[in-house]
């Protein structure tokens, strides 16, 4: 605000006059901080764009709600007064992350008062008291003990937003602002340190039927093949029986699945029946217009439909919903999309570029500011995704709506063009277990659930963010390389430390985020993975140690054998002892400082720590084909800038980055189209 100066210098008193947001005042009991001008907020539920101060259950001293009121006011208005990150001071805090907080502690505070209130040794006052026993009208009332009391019963799963709000308290300008109202003649009873080492109460154990402990775990190999092959021969099957052009090239292993698929098998006319279906809905979509009514005024069309296809309406409406559900869930597994941008999808995204490759045209949303544009944000759009889509522009059509992910509603009357809510997306990707899960394996048939997602296994309840998590292991385990998927996620990465040891699994020079592989079978996969790159005796290495690597890894073989041990004993025992490399990108470094050769000279290794890392020219390293998506992208790349004349400067220099590229590919067994 334009006051900024003024109260930091404390010349300027927070009135209860004064604009929090375009709709609240200070005074307000409800603080609205939405704003339906701004399109990236689509995706945020109201209630996270609010804080009501007058809700029943915050029983708080009209003076502590006062001095939390100041903390939050400069969330919203002065942030740079909590907080000097240049993101911060320039875009500002949005809404939809403080408002939560501010809940949160309320809500813990109130469990303070509350605890104050019901201890055995306060039972003499009719006040909530400290333990001094001195009335708590203030924050400045409240004790470190009192808060490590509170803190001990209370569990939140923002506890450390918690902490970040009552250290601010310790802020001399907010202090400075209290004061103004609230002279006090003490000083505030605990510091940052203080709240730092708070116990709050820890996370109670996951029940049965709490889905929330598998949020940010990837789904199983299994499950991930049975939803990837159901929502494929769904997708394509409705996509050529509809006579639409596809853009997978499907294989013969799915032509079956395709050919046999039970739910369209018989349904031969499908072309004839979506059209008489989607007539219907036109005419639906009149009759409410002109009536200003919700009802249906294609009653004789639904009977001959019955009578034409022997399928009623409702039924045939099933089936559209089983291949929508097929297609939201491929659209978001293959692209790792949030559910904040999946709703801002509309029909029309899928565009094709300069290159040729194919993209999803959308809206970036987690880590921009609010006022940034829309619509300029890309996602790598493979065919399956891209023949996703084409049917869900065709549902969103039926329906009269411009967004992908749309409810299976007529937009009409009090009915708004909006997308599915995050709920609404995950019950329905989850469902969907259940319809092609016949073996019961992830779901079991309970005739009383209302939902078909209530009969999916809490373990394997699915959310948009549980499968970026799956995408990220699956491209990992695909050795598509570390950028490709740090790209793909929209770097999801990129605040992690980089070159980390083997063992804490964040290989590669982009960084792999720990909170993928935090578990055991997890680091042991990916490491079983590095290993059999490594040392399996059939897999191809390259560099210039690479026949001294390969012959000594085939006299280490020839041992073993000898000995009667099968080789898959020796990879098992391999993974065991961990892996002596670090993942570089471009190939595996044994780490030594200096190369010794065999008449005793010494030579430095052509790097510089992490940087200047040259596997081609280095004896310490290895490359396998777990590399070879990166060296196929530093061939691409560099060979396109031979032939840009604004690198002609450069040219020298890129034919030798070119020629060493392909003589690494080509020891890895890969022949190059020039």
């Amino acid at each position: 605000m334009d006051s900024f100066h003024e109260i930091i210098s404390g010349k300027l008193k927070i009135e209860d006059n004064f604009p929090v947001s375009v709709k609240s005042k200070f005074a307000d009991t409800v603080w609205d901080f939405s704003n339906e001008n701004k399109p990236r907020n689509l995706s945020i539920n109201k209630s996270k764009q609010l804080i009501d101060w007058g809700t029943s259950g915050f029983i708080l001293p009209e003076t502590i709600m006062y001095e939390v009121k100041i903390v939050a006011f400069f969330h919203a208005q002065c942030p740079r007064v909590i907080s000097n990150r240049s993101r911060v001071i320039n875009h500002g805090l949005k809404p939809n992350t403080y408002c939560p907080a501010f809940k949160k502690l309320l809500q813990f505070l109130t469990h303070l008062y509350k605890n104050c209130e019901n201890n055995n040794f306060f039972k003499h006052s009719k006040f909530e008291t400290n333990e001094n026993g001195r009335r708590i009208q203030s924050i400045y009332d409240i004790t470190i003990h009192s808060l490590n009391e509170a803190a001990q019963s209370f569990y939140s799963e923002r506890q450390n937003d918690i902490k970040k709000l009552l250290m601010l308290f310790n802020n001399p300008i907010i202090q400075q602002q209290i004061a103004t109202r609230n002279p006090r003649d003490k000083r505030l009873g605990w510091n940052k340190n203080d709240i730092n080492n708070l116990c709050f109460k820890i996370q109670p154990s996951v029940e049965p039927g709490d889905s929330k402990g598998y949020s940010d775990k990837p789904i199983s190999d299994k499950l991930f093949q049975l939803l990837v092959k159901g929502s494929t021969a769904d997708l394509l099957s409705f996509l050529r029986r509809m006579k639409i052009p596809l853009s997978s090239n499907y294989n013969l292993s799915i032509e079956h699945d395709i050919e046999s698929n039970f739910i369209y098998s018989s349904l031969t006319n499908l072309g004839s029946m979506f059209k008489d279906y989607s007539e219907i809905k036109a005419k639906d979509f009149s009759y409410m217009s002109m009536s200003n009514k919700r009802g249906s005024g294609s009653q004789n069309q639904r009977e001959l439909f019955k009578r034409t296809y022997t399928l009623s309406v409702n039924e045939f409406k099933i089936i559209l919903q089983r291949v929508q559900l097929a297609a939201q869930y491929l659209l978001l597994q293959f692209t790792g999309i949030r559910y904040s941008e999946a709703v801002q999808l509309k029909r029309g995204c899928i565009e094709q570029l300069d290159s040729g490759d194919y993209v999803i045209r959308g809206t970036m949303v987690k880590g921009k500011p609010d006022d940034r544009l829309t619509n300029i944000d890309y996602w790598v759009a493979c065919p399956i995704v891209r023949d996703a889509v084409s049917v869900l522009e065709l549902m969103a059509r039926l329906n009269n709506n411009d967004y992908l992910f749309a409810p299976n509603r007529l937009v009409v009357l009090n009915i708004d063009n909006r997308p599915l809510s995050n709920n609404s997306i995950s019950n329905g990707i989850t469902s969907y277990i259940h319809i092609v899960d016949t073996d019961n394996n992830f779901s079991y048939k309970n005739n009383s659930a209302k939902k078909r997602y209530q009969n999916v296994y809490a373990k394997y309840q699915l959310t948009t963010h549980r499968l970026r998590h799956t995408l990220s292991l699956q491209l990992y385990k695909a050795a598509v390389g570390i950028p490709y998927i740090s790209f793909h996620l929209k770097h999801l990465y990129e605040s992690h430390n980089r070159f980390r040891t083997a063992s804490e699994v964040t290989l590669g020079y982009g960084g792999i985020s720990t909170e993928i592989f935090n578990d055991a079978v997890a680091i042991n996969r990916v490491n079983k993975d590095i290993i059999n790159s490594l040392y399996h005796p059939e897999a191809p290495v390259a560099g210039p140690n690479a026949e001294e690597f390969k012959q000594r890894r085939e006299d280490f073989f020839k041992g073993w054998q000898a000995a009667g041990v099968p080789i898959e004993e020796v990879m098992e025992d391999l993974v065991s002892k961990g892996i002596p490399f670090v993942d570089v990108g471009l190939g595996f470094c044994g780490g030594k400082r200096k190369i010794e050769y065999a008449d005793g000279t010494v030579e430095e290794p052509p790097c510089k720590g992490n940087l200047q890392c040259n596997p081609t020219k280095c004896k310490n390293a290895i490359i396998t084909k777990m590399h070879i998506p990166i060296w196929k992208d530093v061939y691409v790349k560099n060979k396109k800038k031979l032939n840009d004349p604004y690198m002609a400067y450069a040219k020298k220099e890129i034919q030798a980055i070119v020629t060493e590229a392909e003589n690494v590919l080509k020891n890895l067994g890969i022949k190059l189209i020039t």
